[in-house]
């Protein structure tokens, strides 16, 4: 059984893959998309409970490129991660051993589980906000992909849209900041991209 989440680095934030109690042993397929015309990836592999990845235990860094990928028309890293019985865990991509880490053991996974506890309240707040600090990062990149997508296709006609979504990009980014702030700056900018893209479509069909 394994004895406490492992997780990977997301923007500090520590997002679980695989959690406490899990049986063993289990294998778990990880997909991973990199940013638009990133050519590298690091990945860190954390142990713990904690919301943020400063308060874990690391495991380890692999650090991925485009010869990793495992499609390369779509550019997707698929990792296979194996824990066997005796808490040993693998990462593979395809056949190419990436990785072997050595899990936490009960004793000291014990331990850290009751360092932990004083801090699930605060835990819950700030993974609440890291949680919507994704969702509007996800919505960035996934904004800026498209529109980069149609600024290639159409002789960079697109080029100011791209820097107001740029400059909304930073805000991801701002520490003091509080869920509702989110959700205002992605409203913000989800109207003017939904009208620039309208007005697309319009022109378009015309």
């Amino acid at each position: 059984m394994l004895f406490i989440d492992i997780g990977i680095d997301i923007g500090g934030a520590m997002h679980p893959i695989i959690l406490k109690d899990q049986e063993l042993p289990y294998e778990y397929e990880l997909k991973l998309s990199p940013m638009y015309e990133q050519t590298e990836l690091e990945i860190c592999f954390y142990e713990g409970q904690r919301t943020l990845v400063k308060d874990n235990q690391i495991m380890g860094k692999i650090l991925l490129n485009n010869t990793n990928k495992t499609n390369k028309n779509i550019g997707l890293f698929v990792l296979f991660i194996r824990i066997d019985d005796k808490l040993q865990m693998t990462v593979h991509i395809e056949d190419n051993l990436l990785a072997t880490y050595k899990c936490l053991n009960e004793s000291t996974a014990f331990f850290m589980l009751k360092e932990s506890e004083p801090f699930i309240e605060e835990d819950r707040i700030i993974k609440e906000l890291e949680t919507n600090r994704q969702i509007y990062k996800e919505y960035i990149s996934q904004t800026l992909y498209t529109l980069r997508k149609l600024n290639e296709e159409n002789d960079n006609i697109h080029t100011n849209i791209i820097n107001i979504v740029l400059r909304a990009e930073d805000i991801g980014y701002v520490e003091d900041i509080t869920t509702e702030e989110f959700f205002l700056a992605q409203e913000e900018i989800e109207t003017i991209v939904n009208k620039y893209m309208n007005n697309i479509i319009k022109r378009i069909s015309l």
